[in-house]
This record gives C-alpha cells, sequence and structure tokens, in this order.
C-alpha cells in the first residue's frame, strides 16, 4: 500500500510538471513583439510602393527629356518643316503629354496615401514636392 501512494504521487507530480502554460496568456511580450513586426512589414510593404513610385516617376521624367531632345534634334537638323517631321513631332509630344499625365496620377495617389497615414511624414511630403517641380 506504501508503494502504491508512493507510486501514484510520483504520477501525479510527474503529471503536474508537463503541463504546458498557455502560450496566449503566459507571454503578453510576445504577443506585443508580433504586433509591432506585423506593423513594421506593413511600414515597409508600404514604404516600398513609395518608392517604387517614386521610380516610375524619375523613369518617366527622364523619357521626357528624351522625347524633347528628339524634337530639338529634328528641328535643328531639318529647318524645312515637311509633314513627316511634324508627324513625328506630334507623336512626341503625345508621348510626353502621356508621360506627365502617368506622373500626375502617381502623385496623386502618393498624396492621397500620406493623408491617409495622418500626414505625418514630412521627408515622404518634401520628396513628393520636390517630383511635382521637376
Amino acid at each position: 500500500m506504501k508503494k502504491q501512494i508512493i507510486l501514484l504521487a510520483t504520477v501525479f507530480t510527474l503529471a503536474a510538471c508537463n503541463q504546458q502554460p498557455k502560450k496566449e496568456a503566459s507571454n503578453p511580450l510576445r504577443n506585443e513583439k508580433d504586433s509591432l513586426q506585423a506593423l513594421l512589414n506593413e511600414r515597409d510593404t508600404k514604404l516600398s510602393a513609395y518608392m517604387m513610385s517614386f521610380m516610375d516617376i524619375e523613369q518617366n521624367l527622364d523619357s521626357i527629356n528624351t522625347h524633347q531632345k528628339n524634337i530639338y534634334i529634328r528641328i535643328e537638323c531639318e529647318p524645312e518643316v515637311s509633314f513627316t517631321i511634324v508627324d513625328e513631332i506630334n507623336k512626341e509630344i503625345r508621348a510626353i503629354n502621356q508621360l506627365i499625365e502617368k506622373n500626375s496620377k502617381k502623385i496623386i495617389v502618393l498624396n492621397k496615401e500620406i493623408k491617409k497615414s495622418g500626414g505625418n511624414n514630412k521627408k515622404l511630403e518634401e520628396m513628393i514636392t520636390v517630383e511635382l517641380k521637376l
């Protein structure tokens, strides 16, 4: 009988040692860390999207400069205006206008995103303002 009591006490003691506490209740710091990590990931994703938009705008501005140079070269090389030259210049101007339109739309979206985020990112606002001036 004594052995049975000792055996039962041992079993209960071992069973009590193997119980693991609930993860959610026992680790509030882990939950907070996970929450902060999710916020950081979201911020990084948004920042990447902003940077991609800025790169697209820069690329469009470079294309606009190329189209403008093409127009100037056409005018300088052939002082006599023909229908083909006028047509080519009009194509370049249309391409420039399309690129300006794309940039304007991207800038509008970026401005909306800043306002939606509370407008507390002054550096991003400054970058958009600089892009508008270009």
